[in-house]
């Protein structure tokens, strides 16, 4: 029960207009059993229609934590009038603070006639509640903002809720939103939430249509929930027809037992009944994926093992690019035409995704260890390089931004390609969802955080908000199953092929790990990534041993006697051209790395590659360098 303090009374009697607001906060909100200690109202500004402030919280308790029911009683208005937010850019000790002055006596206003209720308290001057009407599972209605003024972005559902006056402690949660163009919004009270049944797993969902979308789930409003797993061009053809294709990454967060494993297990099965190839590096361990260790073609439990595999990828990626180069496609006219540039699934490789969960923990675990640079830099390559070699990423982390993986340069470039495909947000521990680090994905407005359990009781595992392809976020619930591995089994597992795979060993030793996958599949993730350093190890080793070693130091005085000029030519140290073009052979690919091996300035090894690029001794593919055609040292001199 709320009880007027005694001490100060009859002095706040006598105050008028700000004043007696000022001294109703500070008795009623913030005494020291008050709701919010300490704080105070900021920019006061009144008339005889509508209060506006700010909340200043002075302590770590946020602003928006005050309730309307508390701040009516202070000021003597129904709990309706009173309207308490924050904008995303407002920090979270300050909060906005609007109170109705001028309302209606409870007899005059029909409390179910919502425009009427809405018009009396609207909080967004200028707009406009209609189309109020009874659904299955509650009630909907639509809001149109004015043209100028507050627009779709500034709409929450906290507002719509107070204005309203919604019953029950969980009101918030029952409101969705959904925008409908710049100035519509349809908001629907849902008393019963139809997911809170859960959604089974469809097979036939699976499937993946012809424009490269899966469904892998259903939303709040009944609606399949799309997920793209490939997104077609028919305007470019592989010689059979079939059109070109490119893959599609995904994001997605949660915390432990939001349900992204569910979404993840879906996204296996529907892979491997469509015919992809699946590679999957597990943070936890393994332990998320123990059923699926004879399901997919590879799968890793250690950090270290999640670099090879972002290692290995880039090679198949390479090798599909530098083979596509070699074969003939159709374009929209029908003409025959060579040097294909981009992916046909099955033309001749399968479409490949390649999945990080638990990305986050991989890199700040141990922010210096040797894996995460390289770990960066291989995922950063996969999402820039590889969608038109049929190959995406999946990444899934547990802090609801990007942030969490990084700040270096192949951190940035994985939030940049993070943005243009899928993206599922699972509930988190922290209730500010709305506050994410998505760039042009950022939803269009502020998503109401996900509870633990339905009204019910039951868990709302799987329950995630589901991203269309621009800013629009609709809560989801993923197709769930006691065990999709078992349901997976019934397909052909699908691995990349032999040519792909001696193409990663040649690249480096992640083709070599994943050749001998079968022999440390069922360890743990310790002795994984104990057996895969020794195996990186015992490779480098034999590499050195292959290595050719050119001696740059100048050679000894030739003896006066007189020599042939074959002979002058052994002796005569090798030219910078030379140098460089048996660096890239050996493997360097980068200015960088060849200036390392050769001990030239970075200048001297820029000017020889572009000369060889000249003279058709090297290629650059991705910003690589190959060896296009063996080195003729009688043309090269310098």
């Amino acid at each position: 029960m709320w009880r007027l303090p005694a001490r100060g009374a009859e002095a706040v009697a006598d105050l008028k207009g700000a004043d007696w607001y000022h001294a109703q906060w500070a008795e009623w909100i913030a005494c020291d059993r008050g709701p919010l200690p300490g704080s105070h109202l900021a920019g006061l500004s009144l008339d005889d229609d509508k209060l506006a402030a700010i909340i200043v919280s002075t302590t770590a308790k946020a602003a928006v934590t005050v309730e309307q029911d508390a701040v009516s009683i202070a000021f003597k208005v129904p709990p309706r009038a009173v309207n308490i937010y924050r904008p995303d850019d407002m920090p979270a000790n300050r909060a906005k603070l609007t109170v109705r002055l001028r309302a209606l006596t409870t007899a005059d206003l029909d409390e179910s006639d919502l425009p009427a209720v809405w018009e009396e308290y609207n909080p967004y001057p200028g707009s406009e509640l209609y189309d109020a009407q009874s659904t299955e599972h509650g009630r909907s209605f639509k809001i149109r903002m004015p043209r100028k003024g507050s627009s779709v972005a500034d709409v929450q559902a906290r507002v719509i809720a107070q204005a309203l006056d919604l019953n029950g402690e969980e009101a918030v949660e029952r409101l969705h939103l959904r925008m409908l163009d710049a100035r519509r919004i349809e908001v629907n009270e849902m008393t019963t939430n139809p997911l809170q049944g859960g959604v089974p797993l469809d097979l036939d969902a699976l499937t993946m249509d012809e424009e490269g979308y899966i469904t892998v789930g259903r939303d709040i409003y009944g609606n399949p929930a799309k997920w793209r797993l490939l997104k077609f061009d028919p305007k470019r053809r592989g010689l059979s027809g079939a059109a070109s294709a490119s893959a599609v990454h995904a994001f997605g967060s949660g915390t432990t037992g939001a349900g992204k494993t569910s979404l993840e297990e879906d996204l296996q099965v529907a892979q491997r009944k469509n015919g992809f190839v699946s590679w999957l590096a597990d943070g936890k361990g393994g332990a998320g994926y123990a059923p699926w260790l004879p399901e997919l073609d590879w799968l890793l439990k250690s950090p270290y093992g999640a670099m090879l595999m972002g290692q290995a990828a880039n090679a198949v990626s390479e090798h599909r690019y530098a083979e596509q180069m070699k074969l003939q496609w159709l374009d929209a006219d029908g003409f025959t035409e060579n040097g294909r540039s981009f992916f046909v699934p099955g033309e001749p490789f399968a479409p490949m995704a390649a999945t990080w969960d638990e990305f986050n923990e991989m890199i700040l675990k141990n922010p210096q260890a040797d894996h995460v640079k390289p770990l960066l830099r291989s995922v950063s390559s996969v999402g820039r390089l590889s969608r038109a070699a049929g190959i995406s990423a999946r990444i899934w982390v547990q802090i609801p931004n990007l942030d969490s993986i990084g700040s270096d340069a192949s951190a940035n470039a994985i939030r940049d390609m993070l943005q243009s495909g899928n993206i599922a947000l699972f509930r988190t521990a922290r209730a500010d969802v709305d506050l994410m680090s998505l760039g042009s994905r950022t939803p269009e407005m502020r998503l109401t955080p996900l509870p633990e359990r339905f009204p019910d009781g039951s868990e709302t595992g799987g329950l995630c908000y589901l991203a269309d392809g621009k800013a629009q976020y609709t809560q989801t619930r993923a197709m769930f199953h006691t065990n999709p591995a078992r349901i997976a089994r019934q397909f052909p597992l699908h691995s990349i092929s032999q040519q792909e795979a001696d193409a990663a060993c040649q690249a480096g030793p992640a083709g070599l790990a994943y050749l001998r996958r079968e022999e440390y599949r069922h360890l743990d993730a310790a002795d994984e990534e104990t057996f895969l350093r020794e195996l990186v190890a015992k490779d480098g080793e034999k590499g050195k041993k292959r290595t050719t070693v050119i001696d740059t130091k100048p050679p000894a005085a030739a003896p006066e006697a007189e020599v042939e000029d074959d002979d002058l030519d052994e002796i005569a140290p090798p030219s910078r051209s030379a140098l460089v073009w048996h660096a890239v052979y050996g493997g360097a690919r980068r200015n960088k790395q060849i200036a390392e091996v050769t001990d030239l300035k970075p200048t001297n090894v820029a000017n020889a590659t572009a000369r060889l690029e000249r003279l058709g001794k090297l290629t650059k593919k991705q910003r690589d360098w190959h060896t296009a055609e063996p080195l003729d040292t009688e043309s090269i001199s310098a």
